[in-house]
């Protein structure tokens, strides 16, 4: 099947065509569909809930503000993705009063805001607390490609454009991050997770 025949790109190009019209259901289902991913990854680069959701409104608005003059796309997910995250950058680079280099780009935080709470959380078995662990052992861009890939449910070619690197690097970055969390855990509780994944995508929150 030819990728312009998939009809979930169908379907997202006619949502951002009714949009660009100024058809109000189309923003809301556009809106409603895309609100926690993008607060999610939002999170992960800036833990401030008020500050996220700041951004994201700002995102819509520009969105209605400039709709005649969007371009075309058929991945609203991943543009939403990437506007966030934009106007996160810009938003701190603003506060800062100086541009934002690389080096200077917002953390990608750890799987959870608050360690100790998740540690001392009672009912915590040894293997998730391991989980955890390991995770946040990981680079900044290992977790951030693993929240996407797991959390998010990007492609590879997806990510590669969100993370700006390379598809290779997309794919190495994953499988060195689950590597390492495999090799964490199996060092610390031994053999036998077999619901690694599923407690990946669950931890990845």
């Amino acid at each position: 099947m030819k990728q312009s025949d998939s009809p979930i790109i169908k379907e997202d190009y006619k949502l951002w065509e009714d949009l660009k019209k100024g058809d109000k259901s189309a923003l809301s289902f556009i809106y409603f569909q895309n609100f926690q991913s993008m607060f999610n990854y939002g999170m992960k680069l800036k833990y401030d809930s008020d500050f996220v959701k700041d951004c994201i409104q700002e995102v819509f608005f520009q969105l209605i503000k400039k709709r005649d003059k969007l371009g075309q796309t058929d991945n609203i997910k991943l543009y939403l993705l990437k506007s966030v995250k934009n106007r996160i950058i810009r938003e701190l680079s603003s506060k800062n009063k100086e541009s934002l280099n690389k080096k200077k780009l917002p953390q990608f935080e750890s799987v959870f805001s608050v360690e100790d709470e998740f540690i001392q959380k009672e009912g915590n078995t040894k293997k998730e607390t391991a989980l955890f662990q390991a995770i946040t052992k990981l680079s900044e861009r290992q977790r951030e490609a693993i929240f996407l890939k797991y959390e998010c449910d990007l492609s590879y070619s997806e990510i590669c454009e969100l993370m700006n690197i390379s598809n290779d690097s997309a794919r190495k970055l994953v499988y060195r991050a689950v590597t390492r969390i495999k090799q964490i855990i199996h060092k610390n509780t031994g053999p036998g997770f077999v619901l690694f994944l599923t407690s990946l995508r669950k931890y990845v929150l």
